[in-house]
């Protein structure tokens, strides 16, 4: 009894369905993403760069040893201890730390823009799935009237006013728009599975989203308000870091025509063997040296060319990469702005027209005043005029993102720019 009450707590919790509005699932996606996970790994990868481009190279130990053991085998031998230093030749390791530095923070930078996209893609997916709800909500009720409008007909047939023709037209209506039901969701569904492995959720898990189509247009308009520069744009700022950081590789490139100087010292004990009467004598030798690389064909020209044109790519990809985001803002702006005055006149003019042109054809064909095709096509106007409706509101939303993931305004991304440093979800 006590399995069959587990397994019935086990099915019914399943079946619950977790809410979930548009800011909890921005912050589900910042956390649980796995792609962002990974990507943020980059940080700790340049990070690790950046701490083995400030270390100096090892010592060396040297251990040598030479007897006369084939050669006559007097007892004559040498050993020879020796410790070697490379040291660093016009603050290489200084410059190299710097150039590791800004890549560090070009990731950091690049980490943050991934972040914008994701919440971009979020939020876009979110008012569509809440779109194919509202249209799919709309289908089902034009389905209801479809069949109350099917059973009128019946019952009038039945009495002799109308031919059995006035119910087939009415009857295929209701199963295409049935058809375009079972589309409908399956396009929901789609998007529901590509929204939760954004959340990093497993395709299994119910949600639900709960949100108002309108009021989440209204507070995205009020998100896109503001006039915002290029330079506020995260993959910008990557940019511009990367810029500096090919000028710096440039310097370390020309640093390194000049190799590491190497100092040592060495202790050296010999036994030698002589005639009588001078025989065994011992001797031990100090030294020191030092080594000076000459850079006299290699002057690692072929690097510092590669690292200059380097740095010219850079400056010339921010500049394209600036005028991109400057346009990519702009069109934003304008399709919004285009689309707007569209939605008010449907709201305002159109879908109030179109319902009280259909009622007025529905009460006059109930009293006999009007045929079946006028009213059918009062029907199909208003279902037609509304579908469109939504669907524009969906893509005014959906511009209203683009506008928003363009000009890099969500409050979610403020908060994190404002935060330390991004860290690995």
């Amino acid at each position: 009894m006590r399995r069959i009450f587990a397994l019935f707590t086990l099915l019914v919790g399943c079946s619950i369905a977790r809410e979930i509005t548009l800011d909890q699932a921005v912050v589900q996606a910042l956390a649980g993403n796995k792609d962002l996970a990974a990507s943020s790994l980059e940080v700790d990868k340049a990070q690790g760069r950046m701490l083995q481009a400030g270390l100096p190279r090892n010592p060396s130990l040297e251990i040598g040893a030479r007897s006369d053991l084939l050669f006559g085998n007097e007892g004559e031998r040498a050993v020879t201890l020796g410790l070697s230093q490379p040291i660093p030749r016009k603050d290489r390791l200084r410059k190299a730390r710097e150039a590791a530095s800004l890549s560090v923070e070009q990731r950091r930078a690049q980490v943050r823009d991934n972040q914008r996209q994701l919440v971009g893609e979020v939020e876009t997916l979110f008012v569509r799935i809440l779109n194919f709800t509202r249209q799919a909500e709309a289908r089902q009720k034009l389905l209801a009237t479809g069949e109350q409008l099917a059973a009128l007909i019946a019952r009038r047939y039945q009495k002799g006013e109308v031919p059995q023709t006035d119910i087939a037209p009415i009857r295929i209506e209701n199963a295409k728009l049935e058809q375009e039901q079972q589309l409908l969701l399956a396009e929901r569904t789609a998007a529901e599975l590509r929204f939760k492995r954004l959340l990093g959720l497993p395709a299994e898990e119910p949600l639900a989203l709960v949100g108002d189509p309108d009021e989440l247009t209204a507070l995205l308009g009020a998100a896109t308000g503001a006039e915002v520069v290029a330079e506020s744009r995260p993959d910008y700022e990557a940019a511009r870091v990367a810029v500096n950081q090919a000028d710096a590789e440039v310097r370390v490139a020309k640093v390194e025509a000049y190799d590491d100087l190497t100092v040592g010292v060495s202790y050296e004990g010999d036994r030698s063997v002589f005639n009588a009467p001078v025989g065994v004598k011992r001797d031990n030798f100090l030294g020191a040296s030092i080594s000076i690389p000459l850079p006299v064909r290699n002057k690692n020209q072929g690097k510092i060319i590669e690292q200059q044109a380097a740095h010219r790519q850079a400056e010339a990809e921010l500049a394209a990469l600036r005028l991109g985001i400057s346009s990519e803002i702009s069109q934003a702006r304008v399709a919004v702005s285009q689309l707007a005055p569209v939605l008010t006149r449907y709201r305002e003019e159109l879908i109030p027209l179109a319902e009280q042109q259909f009622q007025a054809m529905q009460r006059a064909y109930e009293r006999g005043e009007q045929g079946i095709a006028p009213m059918f096509q009062a029907q199909q106007q208003r279902f037609t005029v509304e579908l469109d409706y939504l669907g524009h509101r969906g893509r005014y939303a959906e511009l209203l993102i683009a506008l928003e993931t363009a000009l890099g305004t969500n409050p979610h991304l403020r908060n994190l720019s404002q935060s330390s440093s991004p860290t690995t979800p």
